[in-house]
């Protein structure tokens, strides 16, 4: 085990014979507290595909999840051994995730080396019962008797009772030469319980580890935990307080979007006008039944597929998130019947995010995306103009903005559009272009107006109110 350098050599000198004998009688019945702390699992092999993905924003990637839930074992590896160590925490079950927070942690009562071996299960909950993702498995014994400080630790440990040992056989004893001796080993007995403090604490702090989930009936890695393990003598874990441990707090940005108008989009097969409806999805975690949306106004009668809108949407992010991703759905807006989607686009927010944290704020310049539609593969179903701000929370409530065109209207100021939004456009996007009629009877309709609020006010003065005109003296 190697000899401890400071202090006295009369253990070294005089019971290095002892010393062999008491790591014989040590090692096999040695207790250790383990203490584990499961922080995080990464990028697990997903194990479920979610079949709703009208409103899911995220992809095919996003679709497939897992509802991860840990079983720590501890034992010599025979898992239907009785004496074997177990804890399945089904209440830190994770729900449709691949990157699951557990932030737990486990302490265990071990004696080496029986209890030689930690296993981390990550399990997929089922109804039933529930099905392994992976395992990743940690030699304790080795990692222990591998530690330099460990081993002089333990060196220290058999130094001090092989020291009280001798004291226990000479302390009823009262003659000078015995006296002596007894103080020298009353001192070296401090000197060791000092330092095998001293020493437990400097273990400490043991490092984070990421080790790969692995599966018997697979090849590939199945993800990856993220833990730390601390080994620790029990008569020293009081002094060793438990890690304060917990999921980072998340940061608030709002997202300031503002769609300005779509370009080219495809025509109807009757060659009718669009009335064209920009509806955008967002949710972080990229689920059915959690996203918020949010609507443009109408651009009505709009038959080269250009709409304008200059409309604002805000909404709130949070980081971390799973699947950061915006999706347009640009639609024919309906009377009397469900809308029909024109094409879409998905915009990823995870490079962006990135650069977020770093710099604190996002400017993205107005820019064109392409839409697409799923029932013409390969086909450009036109185009949308946006702009975005992602800023912190804090200073979007220091300086507010409305939605559409609402107030605070500023940064940028946006203008209310008034082409597309006629009566005129209206009719022509439910089929009937009366434009040039409109036209003609414009001056006419105006004119029978003027007439009939004239003959009203002529009405009430002559009938109702005929002193109305008349002044007092």
């Amino acid at each position: 085990m190697g000899k401890v350098e400071d202090g006295p050599g009369l253990i070294e000198d005089l019971f290095e014979d002892e010393r062999l004998k008491e790591l014989q009688k040590m090692l096999p019945k040695m207790p250790l507290t383990v203490r584990l702390y499961l922080l995080r699992g990464m990028n697990l092999s997903a194990q479920s595909n979610e079949t709703d993905i009208g409103p899911m924003l995220a992809g095919m990637s996003a679709l497939s999840s897992a509802d991860p839930l840990p079983e720590i074992i501890l034992g010599d590896g025979d898992t239907s051994d009785e004496n074997v160590k177990r804890n399945l925490d089904e209440l830190r079950m994770q729900p449709r995730t691949l990157n699951p927070n557990f932030y737990a942690v486990y302490t265990f009562k071990a004696f080496m080396p029986n209890d030689w071996k930690l296993e981390i299960r990550l399990l997929n909950k089922g109804l039933m019962r529930h099905s392994l993702i992976g395992a990743a498995e940690f030699d304790i014994e080795d990692r222990l008797l591998g530690h330099k400080i460990v081993q002089r630790l333990i060196s220290a440990k058999m130094n001090q009772k092989l020291v009280e040992r001798a004291y226990e056989e000479i302390k009823n004893k009262e003659n000078n030469s015995e006296s002596q001796k007894k103080s020298h080993l009353e001192s070296m007995m401090l000197m060791y319980r000092n330092k095998s403090l001293e020493l437990a604490k400097a273990v400490l702090p043991w490092p984070i580890e990421y080790k790969a989930l692995t599966h018997p009936e697979k090849m590939t890695s199945q993800g990856t935990v993220e833990t730390v393990i601390e080994l620790l003598m029990p008569e020293y874990e009081k002094s060793v307080p438990v890690m304060k441990i917990e999921q980072p707090r998340a940061q608030e940005f709002e997202i300031r979007l503002i769609i300005w108008e779509t370009l080219n989009l495809a025509p109807k097969p009757d060659g009718s006008a669009l009335d064209i409806k920009v509806t955008v999805y967002y949710d972080p975690e990229g689920w059915s039944g959690e996203d918020q949306s949010r609507d443009t106004d109408t651009h009505m009668g709009s038959t080269d597929g250009y709409g304008i809108f200059n409309w604002r949407m805000k909404f709130l992010l949070k980081v971390p998130c799973n699947f950061p991703r915006l999706r347009f759905v640009v639609q024919d807006s309906k009377l009397l019947s469900s809308n029909e989607s024109i094409g879409e686009v998905v915009i990823s927010l995870r490079k962006m995010i990135n650069r977020l944290l770093k710099e604190g704020r996002i400017e993205v310049p107005s820019r064109l995306a392409v839409l697409t539609h799923p029932n013409y593969p390969g086909k450009t179903r036109g185009e949308i103009r946006f702009s975005m701000t992602i800023l912190p929370k804090y200073e979007a409530d220091a300086k507010p903005v409305g939605e559409g065109q609402d107030e605070p209207n500023e940064d940028p100021i946006l203008e209310r559009p008034t082409m597309g939004r006629g009566i005129g456009d209206f009719f022509k996007g439910v089929g009937l272009d009366l434009s040039g009629l409109l036209g003609f009877l414009n001056m006419r309709f105006l004119k029978m107006f003027a007439g009939a609020i004239g003959a009203i006010l002529v009405f009430v003065v002559l009938f109702i109110k005929p002193g109305l005109l008349v002044t007092g003296p």
